[in-house]
Formats: C-alpha cells, sequence, structure tokens
C-alpha cells in the first residue's frame, strides 16, 4: 500500500473517530501498520504526529461549536477530550492564539 493510502485509511479513520477516545495505536491498528511505520510515514507526509493532528482536529471541531452553539465552554472541553477547561484553553490558545472565550465573543471563524 502507498504512503497515500496508508494515509488515507489513518485520517478517515481518525476523522469517523474524533469524538472517541483513540490514538497512535489505534490509528495504525486500524490501517494494519505497525505504530511505528504509521508514526513514520504519518510525520513525513503531514508533518506532524499522529496526537498532533488528532489534538488540532478536535480544536479545530471544538472552535465550530464556540461560534455555532450556546454549549458551554466546559461540556465542548470535555466533548473534545480534555480534562479540564484549563486544558482546553491552553491548548486552545495554542492553536488560535486567543482563548475559547475571546474567540466565541468575536464570532471568530478561522
Amino acid at each position: 500500500m502507498s504512503k497515500k493510502n496508508i494515509l488515507d485509511t489513518a485520517v478517515n479513520f481518525i476523522e469517523s473517530n474524533l469524538h472517541n477516545d483513540i490514538g497512535l495505536r489505534d490509528v495504525a491498528n486500524h490501517a494494519g501498520y505497525s505504530y511505528f511505520h504509521m508514526t513514520r510515514v504519518f510525520t513525513a507526509v503531514l508533518g506532524e504526529s499522529v496526537g498532533s493532528y488528532i489534538n488540532k482536529r478536535r480544536l479545530y471541531e471544538a472552535s465550530r461549536s464556540l461560534i455555532y452553539s450556546k454549549q458551554k465552554i466546559i461540556d465542548i472541553a470535555i466533548d473534545s477530550g480534555f480534562e479540564s477547561s484549563e486544558a482546553f484553553s491552553r491548548a486552545f490558545k495554542n492553536i488560535f492564539h486567543v482563548s475559547p472565550t475571546v474567540y466565541r465573543k468575536n464570532g471568530l471563524n478561522i
């Protein structure tokens, strides 16, 4: 299987399971490759780890929830796989450079 096919399989699995507790081992098992091979392919093609990709995708989904729902920020954080609003806020600020509260208030949609 080519790197593109491996990556397509991995990304499709991630997208289908964003709201589940998944990690690199789950992605590798689903694609039928070893932990180490999946790490090499994913990083070589996308330039980031599987964990980083999953985290960013969850944060982008959370950003949509902040704009398009009235759900509490703590609920969005928990739904996004974070154990606290503080951890969610730190990760969110790292990607979007503003807090979830400011993001929601300003109606940003990056």
